[in-house]
């Protein structure tokens, strides 16, 4: 609806009349129905470049916001099953407390699962829930090959017993031996997060709820003022 249209003939308010599109030309005719008068609804050419403007800076926004997230979580998950094939690979001579045991399973098992379903469901709403799900298990799977490279060219088993130690590996059947193991390893890992993440769906699909309830409200505030404006004038 156009906020202000008013007919050049008698000054009738036209901005509650909608448009039709002229057979010839095809613009936005209108016919006053007051005076017959035929005018044509035009949108000024500033307002249309600036509101253009302000989409394009919105979705860049969102997409920098998201991309971030993305990297944030790609970061946390892959930073968590690096400890813990580390922990792994030096229990006998490195072992946490128990209280620190407890801590990063809660973080691996609860907090960041919690953190990618929600991200999965809100973040990546504009894909089905199958793309969103599958496409980030392969890609947090090519992650979890290099965290088995990482791990396997630093691994010997001089000690009984994949180890990680920098510089130690000594011909190719051992780092492929080593990047077997720790790939399997990190990819159970990973499933056993992805399992733990259907915990976040409830909060990204509340995340999402709360979202078109804020975009609804955003607008019928607008249009409120809007209102309140015409009636003024």
């Amino acid at each position: 609806m156009s906020l202000a249209h008013v007919c050049l003939g008698c000054g009738f308010d036209l901005a509650r009349q909608r448009p039709r599109k002229e057979p010839y030309y095809g613009l936005p005719l209108i016919v006053c129905p007051r005076c017959a008068t035929a005018s044509v609804r035009r949108k000024h050419p500033i307002a249309v470049r600036w509101r253009q403007v302000r989409r394009v800076d919105w979705a860049l926004s969102i997409l920098l916001v998201k991309l971030l997230c993305a990297l944030a979580i790609t970061i946390a998950t892959g930073f968590t099953i690096l400890s813990g094939l580390l922990i792994m690979a030096r229990w006998p001579e490195f072992k946490p407390e128990p209280i620190g045991l407890w801590i990063a399973a809660a973080w691996a098992f609860v907090v960041l699962p919690i953190i990618i379903g929600a991200w999965l469901t809100a973040g990546l709403g504009h894909l089905t829930r199958r793309q969103a799900w599958c496409g980030w298990f392969a890609f947090m799977s090519l992650a979890v090959v290099c965290i088995a490279v990482l791990m396997a060219s630093g691994s010997s088993d001089q000690y009984g017993g994949y180890r990680f130690e920098p510089g130690a590996v000594e011909n190719f059947r051992d780092f492929a031996t080593a990047l077997v193991a720790f790939f399997v390893i990190g990819l159970l890992a990973l499933m056993s997060i992805m399992l733990c993440a259907v915990m976040g769906v409830p909060v990204g699909t509340l995340m999402l709820w709360l979202g078109k309830l804020n975009r609804s409200l955003r607008w019928r505030r607008r249009r409120r003022r809007f209102r309140k404006v015409r009636t003024a004038a």
